[in-house]
């Protein structure tokens, strides 16, 4: 500490200001940054380096049918219902219904484009009564899907003004006028013929914000648990260069829960992603229930789905608010006696078949309506907006995935198909859209050169990544690894099978015992039915009664029951009775089986994807479609063509070769062969620990895995011991704490510092548990391992899977895998001017995960080659983008590079993640400032050259080769290294496209880069070169990655926080508290989430030990 108090002492004095007129500067300095923060930066210009490339993209330029200007009306709409918040598909029912009733008004109804919010746009102004400035209110009677009856709505109607379809006149404006204006008039247009339940097309359609999701005629592409996988069209106006207007259209897939009953849907669920089906209706009988645990599964899938009854002849809608016990048991008051459900149901309707399923309950608390879900069917068209899982990540990747032509080839074909040009809204504006995407001229960016280990005789070993990648296999040096006596085999080969590679070895030890080999036990093979005898709740015996007596008896009375309406209104169904709502998208988290199966599904290659949706353009006919026609546009059905640029790679640089030659590689299609190279930076592994939550009888298995790894490990120039030096496997009852803390009490006893921890896992859901134990608690580096990966390891001697390990482990203890070769570029602007690169990300939970709050990491380079990152990690309130703790964060940062390197940093340069458009202006003015303030905290005259960069995924621009012979890969995707900068680019701000690595599956998604702040003056070329460069340093692959590095750290951080907290919370150490609780519930409430939030940031916050290190890789 006091060697870091007087280095900060140092570097204060250095930079103290020598005089008056110095201090004058740094004021004047200060309003030249209020003044240019009132603007984003303008294009300085275009970028020339990387080799030429032709491309087309999924842009479609707009035509104007007449000449001259369109000119449009606005009008605000707001309608009000007396009980009900409405959505966007009971505004736009309503809408539209009120139009046909009140056609003196509006008119033409092809000539209006309606968003289902708020806003109107019109062709010929409406037959309003207004005479003054106040807003028109009319009354009108509608019934919603969420009602019984109809209700008076109260409809406010009022004119705001003129839109001019004149892009040039936004040169001027900033970013929110121009939304507010053409481009959000045109958005809205696409939509009509989609979403308008006058225009018969919109019946196809399941709408979500800018995509519109085929309704398939039978099932959709089966993601398990109860949902499927849709495909759509993505449809955004964009102003592109030389303020013209555009359509960006694009495949889009999303997952919507199956049109089915209810108890289809639990069975669903219960069967997880099974290939056997263990649960089916069939199987169902009249004393049928459901065991706790299963009720613990289906609550949290079923919360929040929409359903409708099918014992009365009613189309309403009620979403389930809990999941209650059974038919039989759950008991209410009905004319002074006390019934149950069953009963009701019995009386009512008829006897339940399941009066032992349990019940749903709808409706609000104080009129709880109780359902048994045998009486229910899912809503259709209902989204799924919860997280995936794995599996189901993972299954629409593969469904979706399709390489780049075929993709622009069904972009283009669904331009054609949606026949656009003959959609009368588009035609009643005038407009239409070319059927043919644009082509632009871009280039391909070099790549850079990696330095890596030395060789033999010394020699420096440098690589160029190819393709996005690098080649590590082919470079490990043939010197003999010094593992012992019991590993004097030979080193496995790239391409080596693991029946022809054997190893001389003796039983290695773990500890100071042997383990002995236990075979394994086989489990008899058993088909899970459904359980009997679960104990009823005496309390809730009424609800069966009630539905017996009601609508007579129950089928399943011990499934259970589904709740609807409001809190203090509960209604509750059982089960039996509901039906899934149609076309209800599912908006809850998927599964990673889920998520596996859309990524398969949706997965297409480039030139596949293209033509989709030049296929989808073609079969929406928007030429057609009457609500474009009556505002006079149109699109081309054919994509733009870019002309784009390849960016040479960089050099990367590894450890030294035979004879002290520096090894450098240069990545060849976002890819380099490092496996024979030493690390640039190998470091040193002084004692290790094992950790094993298998079983027992695992042992021999987890020998050979640490045998392997520890020689890959040494093969790579990591100095590391033999074997762990301590060896814990975990008993029945025993916690990931308690085993951590046998361990720590191990080291501290011996005096040892404990490097790392190797732990064997049994399933990926005591991940959270340990990373917390070892970041939070215990100060221990962990290394996570799965069965499947010990096997690949110990039985398939996979020796990328053992280098991808030893990647992460050299990362995590201290040293550099790579490292960019000098140059030019990378000399001006970073090397010489100690660059200190920031990577800014936040994490939000999903919509579903109430009780989380959202995550910020800061992330930044330690040294002067930008390649040792660490982070600074705060929780802030949910859903919340701007950054709170932005200066206690970056000062962070800053602290420890000037502690590393004893110099401030010149340069500082900041990639921010998660940031939309109408978000540049309020990032730029808060966060910016916050960072400058954070720099002034340091010393007072310390003023950095800033360089502000956000990074967006989330678009939906996609470019294929024009010449086949130029695409790479399966997926005939654009060239790693690939940048674009015109034509498809903002007309005015600084933004380029970026593709920097080589697509494996599916059709690449390029980057869009937007720099909002620059006072260093970067070169344009230098811009997206260092952009490029720093997307080779990611570490845990010989690839380049899709975005720079610190970024990724970002990310990563962010994820591990999430663990860190998940952890606390399943735990009991933190209460689930929600923001939403603590405005309803007053200030003692809120007063107790303060409480809650306070132990969450304890909870994150890292131990000493690991603070130094990245333990996020």
């Amino acid at each position: 500490l006091p060697c870091k108090l007087l280095l900060l002492f140092c570097s204060q004095l250095v930079l103290l200001p020598m005089s008056e007129k110095s201090q004058d500067t740094n004021v004047a300095a200060d309003e030249l940054l209020q003044a240019r923060l009132k603007e984003l930066v303008k294009r300085p210009g275009y970028g020339t380096v990387g080799k030429p490339i032709k491309l087309a993209c999924n842009y479609f330029p707009l035509i104007k049918l007449q000449k001259g200007d369109i000119l449009v009306n606005r009008y605000h709409i707001d309608i009000q219902h007396p009980r009900l918040k409405l959505n966007c598909d009971d505004n736009r029912d309503i809408f539209w219904a009120y139009v046909v009733k009140r056609s003196d008004i509006f008119g033409d109804p092809f000539k209006l484009a309606y968003d289902g919010k708020y806003t109107l746009f019109t062709v010929d102004k409406l037959h309003l009564k207004q005479v003054s400035e106040k807003a028109d209110t009319e009354k009108f009677s509608f019934k919603t899907s969420r009602e019984n009856k109809p209700s008076e709505l109260s409809i406010l109607m009022k004119f705001t003004g003129l839109v001019h379809l004149d892009f040039r006149n936004a040169e001027a404006g900033s970013l929110d006028e121009r939304e507010k204006g053409p481009i959000q008039f045109l958005d809205i247009l696409f939509a009509q013929g989609r979403s308008s339940p006058l225009f018969e097309l919109s019946k196809s359609f399941k709408a979500v914000r800018n995509s519109f999701y085929c309704i398939p005629h039978g099932a959709g592409a089966d993601m398990k648990y109860g949902i499927e996988l849709w495909r759509g069209l993505f449809i955004s106006a964009r102003v592109i260069d030389g303020f013209r207007p555009a359509i960006n259209i694009d495949v889009s897939h999303s997952c919507f829960y199956k049109r089915q009953s209810l108890i289809n849907l639990i069975c669903d669920i219960l069967n997880g992603d099974e290939r056997e089906v263990k649960f089916h209706p069939n199987q169902l009988r009249l004393n049928t229930r459901l065991q706790p645990e299963q009720l613990s599964l289906l609550i949290p899938e079923l919360k929040g789905v929409s359903i409708h009854t099918t014992n009365r002849n009613q189309d309403r809608i009620y979403r389930i608010k809990e999941i209650l016990s059974t038919a039989v048991s759950m008991k209410f008051k009905r004319d002074g006696n006390e019934v149950s459900v069953a009963e009701y149901f019995h009386d009512v309707y008829g006897p339940l078949k399941y009066p032992n399923l349990p019940l749903v309950q709808v409706g609000s608390k104080s009129k709880a309506i109780y359902v048994p879900v045998e009486l229910c069917q899912v809503a259709n068209c209902q989204r799924y907006n919860k997280k995936l899982k794995a599996c189901q990540t993972t299954s629409i990747i593969r469904f979706a995935s399709t390489d780049a032509p075929t993709r622009n080839l069904k972009c283009i074909d669904m331009v054609k198909k949606s026949n656009f040009n003959s959609d009368p809204f588009l035609k009643s504006f005038g407009v239409q859209i070319k059927a043919e995407p644009m082509i632009v001229d871009e280039r391909v960016l070099p790549p850079p050169r990696l330095e890596h280990g030395k060789g033999n005789g010394g020699r420096q070993i440098i690589l160029t990544p190819k393709d996005g990648a690098w080649n590590f296999l082919n470079l490990l040096l043939e010197l003999k690894c010094r593992t012992g006596p019991h590993c004097n085999g030979p080193l496995p080969r790239a391409g080596s099978s693991a029946s022809s590679t054997r190893f001389l070895a003796r039983p290695l030890l773990f500890g100071d015992e042997p383990v002995l080999t236990v075979p394994r036990v086989s489990l008899p093979v058993s088909v899970l039915r459904f359980p009997h005898g679960i104990a009823t709740i005496k309390q809730q015996t009424m609800i069966a009664e009630y539905f017996h007596d009601v609508y007579g008896p129950l089928k399943y009375p011990n499934l259970p029951l589904v709740q609807v309406g409001s809190k203090s209104k509960p209604i509750y169904f059982p089960v039996e009775l509901c039906q899934v709502a149609n076309c209800q998208r599912y908006n809850k988290k998927l599964k990673a089986c889920q998520t596996t199966s859309i990524i398969r599904f949706a997965s297409t290659d480039a030139p596949t994807r293209n033509l989709k949706c030049i296929d989808m353009v073609k079969k929406s006919n928007f030429n057609s479609d009457p609500f474009l026609k009556s505002f006079g546009v149109q699109i081309k059905a054919e994509p733009m063509i870019v002309d784009g640029r390849v960016l040479p790679p960089p050099r990367l640089e590894y450890g030294k070769g035979n004879g002290g030659r520096q090894i450098i590689l240069t990545p060849k299609d976002g890819a380099w062969n490092s496996n024979e190279f030493k690390f640039f930076e190998s470091a040193s592994c002084e004692s290790f620990a094992f950790v094993s939550f298998l079983p027992p009888h695992n042992a021999s298995m987890l020998q050979e895995f640490c045998l392997q790894i520890v020689r890959t490990c040494r093969s790579t120039g990591i100095v590391m011991p033999d074997r762990p030096k301590y060896y814990e496997q975990a008993h029945k009852n025993d916690s990931v704490e308690m085993v951590f803390k046998r361990i720590a009490d191990k080291c501290d006893r011996d005096g040892i510092k404990c490097d790392l921890v190797f732990v064997a896992l049994f399933s990926s859901e005591q991940y959270a548990q340990v990373k917390s134990c070892g970041d939070i608690t215990f100060g221990l580096v962990t290394q996570c391992i799965l069965p499947r990966t010990i096997s690949d390891v110990a039985v398939k001697k996979s020796y990328s899977t053992m280098l991808n390990i030893a990647m992460k482990i050299n990362m995590k203890i201290g040293g550099i895998n790579t490292k960019l070769q000098e140059d030019e570029v990378l000399d001006n602007y970073l090397y010489k001017n100690n660059a200190l690169v920031i990577g800014v990300d936040v994490v939000h939970p999903s919509a579903v995960e109430t009780h989380l709050p959202s995550i910020a990491s800061v992330v930044g380079n330690v040294d002067g080659s930008v390649t040792k990152f660490h982070a600074s990690v705060k929780i802030q309130p949910a859903k919340q983008e701007l950054i709170t703790g932005f200066i206690e964060q970056f000062s962070d940062r800053l602290l420890e590079y000037v502690d590393v390197n004893g110099t401030a940093p010149k340069n500082i340069i900041v990639y921010r993640d998660g940031v939309s458009e109408g978000q540049f202006m309020q990032v730029l003015e808060e966060e910016l400032p916050a960072l400058r303030r954070a720099c002034k905290s340091f010393a007072s005259n310390y003023r950095p050259l800033i360089t502000f960069i956000v990074v967006q995924k989330r678009h939906h621009a996609r470019f294929v080769c024009c010449h086949e012979a130029a695409a790479r890969g399966r997926g005939k995707n654009i060239p790693a290294g690939t940048v674009i900068d015109r034509v498809v680019t903002s007309p005015n701000e600084y933004d380029f496209f970026l593709c920097s690595h080589h697509g494996i599956q599916g059709t690449s998604r390029p980057t869009r880069y937007y720099v909002l702040f620059d006072e260093s003056n970067m070169d344009v070329n230098a811009m997206q070169s260092i952009t490029y460069y720093l997307c080779h340093l990611y570490g845990r692959c010989a690839r380049s990655v899709s975005i720079p590095a610190p970024v990724y750290f970002a990310d990563l951080a962010c994820a591990r926080a999430r663990y860190h907290i998940l952890a606390a919370l399943n735990s009991g150490l933190v209460e689930k508290f929600s923001d939403e609780d603590s405005k309803r519930t007053g200030s003692s409430s809120s007063s107790k989430a303060e409480s809650v939030k306070t132990e969450l940031a304890n909870i994150i916050a890292l131990h000493k030990r690991v603070k130094k290190v990245m333990y996020f890789a």
